[in-house]
């Protein structure tokens, strides 16, 4: 049975307690979300507190926050002494001492534990500002793009390693993005390297620089994970609606440099974030290339699976954010084939929810549910959703999770999936470093990747059935294979799975082939124990 959000649950002695207590939970009425917004809301101002105790002649009333800024300001020091630029084996350790240091200390609170985990993003969008000044210094030297003509790289690097505090420093990186990102993507918008990409142009700078591309990808992996993980999906929160999304949170502060940031706020399309007009130019076509194949493979997938069963095709979105597209084109194209569509959504953010519970009053919409859920934070399949879901889409948020959380969610997804049907996750590859240059400061968030499937342990994702027998997500390779080839010259992939039954000594036969990269005998295997062909989606070639 369906359990609403409790609008009366109590945020004042633990605000995280009251998270985890609605983790899950349906949406109900628009005080549901506005309960969660509010809480998230304050819960993420106070964390931002830290930012006026960054100066050392700046002291809170709060003995532990004071004792933890001078931590902090000992950390940056650490990494400044270290040199990581140049010495980056020194960065994990120092940031994952510094990580274990405040989330392990009961004296901090959660929400300044958050304020804290911020900073170290602000540290980390420090070191990326240097690493797009050498890539905009490599375009320079190596091909002669004159759009860098009139920026003086060495200068804006020395302004920053010079800068006497954070603050400062986070001013100058400031100044130097600006300039150096708009030149960048004005580099490749107008084609000035002729057909190369700007992914084929960043494989090359790492290449040549393996001390940089060792840096960037510890700066965009996830090293650390708290014991209290409903935390995470609060930094998020905040990423979301900071340097990630519209830059509201650090509007109301009084930290200049950090309001002078609005240049690099990762959303936006209004006349002060016009470079991030520019930056989708040069995501985009990747970007919308993955969107538009993975909704047209669930959609011939879904369009089969609807030949065989009744009632509506039921598809949950995970992340899915206020205009749920990664699945409404699916949905729309299987409504003109006059199949219904029922769709559950969720989302961990309160403004989303908002806007999605409004839009669910709609029966045009043809939202079944919407939920807050925090795929960070522990999942519990409900009785009522086991093996529910036709569909079940994971937008592009499971690269935000550890490798442990991206197998716990996959775990979920399988079990809440009908045997038959599908699982698709568009996501971030293992190049997701690549993309420092042109969004550094969006490096205050914690993000990873998703590992491709060849390197899956189907036993990770296999849930058990009362049975005896197993329902396992076996990836669709046919569909995606377009997108994992080796050279992979773009950030973005997708990975679309059929949901199977099988024994538990099919299952090692299947792990077996797949470890010994067998993979055409892997797909007739599991086609022999479904079914013939029941792997095959069709896809029309003249399809557009």
């Amino acid at each position: 049975m369906t359990t609403e959000v409790n609008q009366g649950a109590s945020s004042t002695s633990s605000p995280l307690k009251w998270f985890k207590a609605v983790q899950g939970k349906a949406i109900k009425t628009d005080a549901d979300a506005q309960k969660l917004l509010e809480i998230q809301n304050a819960f993420t101002i106070k964390a931002l507190e830290v930012l006026n105790y960054v100066d050392q002649d700046t002291t809170s009333t709060d003995a532990a926050l004071n004792v933890a800024m001078g931590d902090f300001r000992q950390y940056v020091r650490d990494i400044e002494a270290a040199d990581v630029v140049n010495n980056p084996e020194a960065f994990e350790p120092l940031q994952t001492a510094f990580y274990k240091r405040f989330h392990k200390d009961p004296n901090i609170s959660d929400e300044h534990k958050l304020g804290l985990e911020f900073l170290t993003g602000l540290v980390r969008f420090s070191i990326a500002t240097r690493i797009t000044l050498k890539f905009a210094k490599h375009l320079h030297d190596e091909h002669g793009v004159e759009a860098f003509n009139a920026l003086d790289i060495e200068t804006l690097e020395t302004s920053i390693t010079d800068a006497p505090d954070l603050l400062i420093r986070l001013q100058k990186c400031s100044e130097a993005c600006t300039p150096t990102i708009d030149a960048i993507t004005d580099t490749f918008i107008n084609n000035k390297l002729g057909d190369r990409t700007y992914w084929e142009a960043a494989k090359d700078f790492f290449e040549q620089n393996p001390n940089l591309d060792a840096l960037a990808k510890e700066l965009v992996s996830i090293q650390y994970v708290p014991e209290e993980q409903t935390f995470l999906g609060l930094a998020q929160f905040l990423h979301w609606n900071g340097f990630g999304g519209n830059g509201r949170f650090l509007e109301g502060t009084r930290i200049e440099p950090l309001t002078a940031q609005k240049l690099q706020y990762h959303g936006g399309d209004d006349a002060e974030t016009t470079n991030f007009s520019k930056r989708m130019q040069v995501f985009g076509n990747t970007l919308a290339a993955i969107k538009n194949s993975a909704a047209k493979a669930a959609f011939y997938a879904l369009r089969k699976h609807a030949q065989k069963n009744t009632g509506p095709m039921r598809i949950y979105d995970f992340c899915t954010g206020p205009v749920y597209g990664a699945v409404k084109p699916i949905g729309d194209a299987l409504t003109e084939q006059k199949i219904d569509v029922k769709y559950t959504l969720s989302d961990v953010d309160g403004a989303n929810l908002s806007i999605l519970f409004k839009k669910q009053t709609n029966p045009n919409n043809k939202i079944d549910t919407v939920h807050y859920v925090d795929l960070n934070a522990p999942l519990k399949t409900e009785d009522d959703q086991q093996g529910k879901y036709d569909l079940v889409s994971a937008a592009i948020g499971m690269h935000q999770l550890s490798a442990e959380g991206q197998q716990n969610a996959m775990r979920h997804f399988t079990d809440i999936t009908s045997t038959g049907g599908y699982i698709s996750i568009p996501h971030v590859n293992e190049n997701v470093h690549w993309q420092l240059m042109l969004i550094t400061i969006n490096i205050t968030d914690r993000e990873s990747f998703i590992p491709d499937e060849i390197l899956h342990n189907f036993k990770d994702f296999a849930v058990d059935q009362a049975d005896s027998s197993f329902k396992v997500a076996y990836p669709l390779r046919q569909v995606s294979s377009d997108h994992t080839d080796d050279t992979k010259p773009h950030l973005y992939d997708f990975t679309m799975y059929k949901v199977v039954k099988m024994s538990g000594e099919q299952l090692d036969h299947l792990q077996t082939l797949w470890d010994q990269k067998h993979f055409d005998e892997a797909d007739q295997y599991v086609e022999n124990t479904i079914g013939a062909r029941s792997l095959h989606i069709p896809i029309p070639e003249n399809d557009g």
